[in-house]
């Protein structure tokens, strides 16, 4: 088995003069979040090497370019690349760790401490010029003091708002590079006036260093200058409207941090990934953890040891067959929509539900198939709880639930937007999980009213009966399902009304009436008459699926015995499928609907997701809080009060 060749570590375009010899097959192709960890650490250290590279040459052609004399070239890489190793060293010092982000800031402190050398040797270099070699150094640090100290704090103040963002490489990239440029400051005021006080340059040198560049410079500054001053009002109106125009922009910001996007289209790993889903199958994650609270599972005991209350409290319960089918339906749904034979972004899914047999079709009436599959159920529970696809929670919020858990797996390569994909997970999942919540508030109310047979009879406003079964088992093993490949408003509905049919047929429903008023309109009068009333009494339970101008809300309730807004349910859905989600500091443990069941959305996908969120909010706070900071610090420092109260004086 032969591994792929490393990458070279020389920087373009030398590395294509590198020869690597021929990988013969078979090769190790290996995938994962673990690997796309140590790709990122092995980019991230050929990164480092190549800009400290390409840094170096960069600097000192440049610095012997404007000045013209190794030692003062000299002088100036060494404030740069010390800079560089002490802003390196100071992470080290605090115990933490140098991560793909954090590589960059060497060359970025290399470049800044360069920056303040420069200059001040420019002030040495007019000094001595003007006054002589022998006071120049002192005069330089004299008029450089002031404006490379403000030049370094606020970029510090720039970099140190950074430290504002809720992601540690950000923040530690941010901090750490402040504390960098501060460093520089040292370096240009120690070292540099004292290395060019005990190792002078000549004044000749100085008089001839980058004279031509510099009054090339000059000219065209001076240009410039007067072109600005002539036409300052067009200059002013044009950059008005330049900033208007860039402006627009800040609102088309997207922001991503999938790791896959970080790598060279040609890289080994997006290479070994493309291997391996093409032969095998998807490989990013997202899990789906649906949780029946303590409260919804029945019991699980023979019903002659159970009191008449708990009796009629596990007609409202999901038995173990019941939570594997509710499993099933979600597990389904999503296949349909978004696997092969839909939106073609996911594979296959895996649960609990997988390995276990055809489950029994629901009935109205004792079912002896439907008992014999929740007792075969009930006895492999122990081997389920061992898949680990299922699971009991042990937590202070949510003590006793079942967890089951449903893997999907993503296209690592498929440039789909994680943010969209999750909240379309989101709109196909929760009108199932809604479904059965509307179940337990019409079990809840048939119990309450069904008197001792605990019979009831349910009518359902809004829709037509919807067909029973619609999700079918392919010739492939997939899931196939008239699912709609973009979620509307009617889609969750019909979802909704699927599920809540299904769930109802159990032996505590008599009978679920329809009815739609689009096919059975009622006339004007009829929907406050004496006669609607007396037909929506005969239920037990009245539930509204969609509100019609048909329906008067008010009367439904009033005449009715028991009444479900399952129609608020899908609103509350719709709204949060449309807006983005709001972290309000809740554990997962808590439901967001205590006693019910619900679904929590984990795995790669809902973290890169919530990352990104994070990475949008933490750039609009870090670029407030810098402004705000560095204004503060620039109407201080340049007012020319002379006192607090004398800076609010016109």
């Amino acid at each position: 088995m032969a591994s792929p060749n490393k990458p070279v570590m020389a920087p373009p375009p030398f590395n294509l003069l590198v020869s690597q010899p021929l990988v013969a097959e078979p090769v190790l192709r290996v995938g994962g979040p673990p690997v796309d960890n140590v790709a990122i650490d092995e980019e991230g250290t050929i990164t480092l090497v190549r800009l400290v590279g390409y840094s170096l040459a960069m600097g000192i052609f440049l610095s012997y370019l404007l000045l013209r004399s190794v030692r003062l070239m000299m002088m100036v890489f060494f404030v740069g690349g010390v800079s560089a190793m002490a802003s390196m060293s100071v992470v080290w010092w605090s115990g933490q760790a140098v991560d793909a982000i954090l590589l960059t800031m060497p060359s970025l402190v290399y470049v800044l401490g360069m920056s303040g050398a420069i200059h001040v040797i420019n002030y040495y270099r007019d000094s001595a010029i003007s006054h002589g070699v022998s006071t120049a150094a002192d005069r330089a640090l004299k008029h450089a003091l002031v404006p490379a100290t403000l030049c370094a704090v606020t970029t510090a103040i720039g970099m140190g708002s950074l430290g504002f963002s809720n992601i540690m490489p950000i923040r530690k990239f941010g901090i750490f590079s402040a504390i960098g440029v501060m460093g520089t400051l040292m370096l240009v005021f120690v070292f540099l006036p004292s290395a060019l006080a005990m190792f002078p340059p000549k004044l000749a040198q100085l008089q001839g260093a980058g004279a031509r560049i510099t009054k090339k410079i000059a000219s065209f500054w001076e240009v410039v200058g007067r072109f600005l001053i002539r036409r300052h009002w067009y200059v002013n109106i044009g950059m008005a409207a330049a900033m208007a125009f860039m402006a627009f922009g800040l609102f088309k910001i997207q922001t991503s941090v999938q790791l896959l996007k970080l790598f060279d289209p040609d890289s080994q790993i997006i290479r070994d990934y493309g291997w391996l889903e093409d032969n095998f199958g998807r490989l990013v994650p997202i899990e789906l953890v649906v949780r029946f609270p303590e409260s919804l599972q029945a019991p699980t005991g023979q019903s002659s040891t159970l009191s008449e209350e708990q009796v009629r409290q596990a007609r409202t319960q999901l038995t173990l067959l019941e939570r594997a089918e509710a499993v099933k339906r979600i597990q389904d749904t999503l296949q349909a929509r978004f696997g092969y034979s839909g939106e073609n972004v996911v594979g296959r899914g895996m649960s609990a539900v997988t390995f276990l047999n055809n489950l029994p079709e629901p009935s109205y009436t004792y079912s002896p198939a439907r008992s014999g599959a929740n007792n075969l159920l009930l006895s492999k529970r122990d081997e389920l709880l061992e898949s680990e696809y299922m699971a009991i929670e042990d937590s202070e919020h949510s003590k006793n639930a079942e967890l089951w858990r449903i893997s999907l797996r993503l296209g690592a390569l498929n440039d789909v937007d994680y943010g969209q994909f999750v909240g379309s997970l989101r709109s196909t999942v929760e009108p199932i999980a809604a479904a059965y919540r509307c179940r337990k508030a019409v079990l809840d109310s048939v119990v309450a009213h069904g008197g001792d047979q605990l019979k009831g009879r349910v009518i359902v406003l809004g829709r037509s009966r919807p067909p029973l079964q619609r999700i079918t088992e392919g010739s492939d093993g997939d899931s196939s399902v008239s699912v709609a490949k973009t979620s509307s408003a009617s889609e969750d509905s019909l979802v909704l009304a699927e599920t809540l049919r299904s769930c109802l047929i159990n032996n505590t429903i008599q009978k679920v009436e329809w009815h739609d008023p689009n096919k059975n309109p009622l006339t004007e009068g009829r929907a406050t008459s004496e006669k609607w009333a007396r037909y929506l009494s005969e239920f037990d339970c009245v539930v509204l699926l969609e509100s019609h101008s048909d329906y008067d809300v008010d009367f439904i309730k009033s005449n009715s015995t028991s009444f479900v807004d399952a129609s608020r349910m899908l609103a509350e859905i719709r709204t949060m499928s449309r807006g983005a989600r709001v972290d309000d500091g809740s554990p997962v443990e808590a439901s967001a609907h205590p006693g019910e069941m619900d679904v929590v959305y984990t795995g790669i996908i809902p973290v890169v997701y919530k990352a990104q969120r994070t990475l949008l909010i933490s750039l609009v706070e870090s670029v407030a809080s810098a402004f705000v900071l560095i204004f503060g610090v620039m109407a201080c420092l340049l007012s020319p009060a002379t006192s607090l109260l004398g800076a609010f004086k016109p």
